[in-house]
């Protein structure tokens, strides 16, 4: 992306930070919009937007177009059929993915309970006025931070053969599939914890591992042994951070929207934190890479100190309704 601009790599990472606040705020609007309009009308008008604004994206001519695509490692593409064939690609999956929604979404009714849209939207300002709530959405930015943050540094400043390496960077990712894949199928046996000790179970690691990582120099083999259990701690702790979220809101917030409005903040929260993941990252280029890693170890640890999961809760395993 630097290189594409012209620019540093310190001073790119405000384009992906743009990225990750912009659709943060796509999510404020979606769960009460949903709420109130139902999810198929949501997702069909999404769908038929992003459809339209990607066909736009891929008449511009600017060096920040190479930047957005930088975004969908669409490498292969790019460069078998050219820059802009990713994108007439992507709107024309898009567009086909409206016949599945138009058949399989049943239609929702309406929510209407006198307050019209603003009432959809007043339940915001309740969430955020209770401290667990807002501290759940803390530990929701300081996970998603701290996973954007290492793949930055791994790319910007990890090990000689990987940083600033394209091919490497994406084999990288790549190899993380494996820890997707495991936490998947384990998904059935996490779910017997309650989702409070799933994310402390998670993210306790997580931070562990991403601490060991910073004192493993710059060799290869050992740093992907610790990315990849990182990422299947982030992977296991993100549902549970979700249902934590809609669990809170649902028993504390005496609203007909609540859910709506705790998925859009949780949602927000995510993208917020993944924009300043890089951010967090090109501030704190001077400590090296281990010294990077180690304050993302901190973010981790603050994260789930915070007074977001309540021991007595994390301890109860919900039973079966069987």
């Amino acid at each position: 992306m630097a290189t594409a601009l012209g620019t540093t790599s310190g001073q790119a990472t405000w384009t992906a930070r743009a990225f990750g606040f912009a659709y943060a705020a796509g999510f404020l609007l979606a769960g009460s919009l949903s709420d109130r309009y139902g999810s198929r009308a949501l997702i069909t008008a999404g769908l038929v937007a992003a459809t339209a604004a990607t066909l736009a994206v891929s008449a511009a001519r600017s060096g920040m177009f190479a930047a957005v695509l930088l975004q969908f490692d669409a490498r292969a593409v790019a460069a078998g059929l050219g820059r802009r064939a990713v994108f007439w690609i992507s709107a024309a999956l898009m567009a086909l993915s409206l016949i599945p929604v138009c058949r399989v979404l049943r239609p929702t009714l309406r929510h209407d309970t006198g307050g019209g849209l603003r009432q959809a939207f007043a339940a915001m300002p309740r969430l955020l006025r209770r401290p667990r709530p807002v501290a759940l959405y803390l530990s929701t930015v300081a996970l998603m931070s701290s996973f954007v943050a290492v793949y930055t540094v791994v790319a910007i400043a990890g090990p000689p053969s990987i940083a600033g390496n394209s091919s490497a960077i994406l084999a990288r990712r790549a190899g993380a599939l494996p820890a997707l894949v495991a936490v998947l199928v384990l998904a059935p046996v996490l779910q017997r914890l309650a989702a409070p000790l799933r994310v402390v179970l998670a993210v306790t690691p997580a931070a562990l591992t991403v601490a060991v990582g910073s004192f493993l120099g710059l060799h290869t083999v050992p740093p992907a042994i610790a990315l990849l259990l990182f990422v299947a701690a982030v992977a296991a702790a993100g549902p549970a951070v979700v249902e934590t979220i809609n669990a809170n809101a649902n028993a504390n917030a005496n609203a007909p929207h609540a859910r709506g409005a705790a998925v859009a903040l949780c949602g927000c929260s995510m993208f917020i934190g993944a924009g300043l993941g890089p951010q967090l990252t090109g501030v704190l280029t001077g400590l090296g890479f281990g010294g990077i890693l180690r304050a993302v170890a901190a973010a981790l640890v603050l994260g789930v100190s915070a007074p977001a999961y309540r021991p007595t809760e994390a301890l109860s395993v919900p039973r079966s309704p069987q």
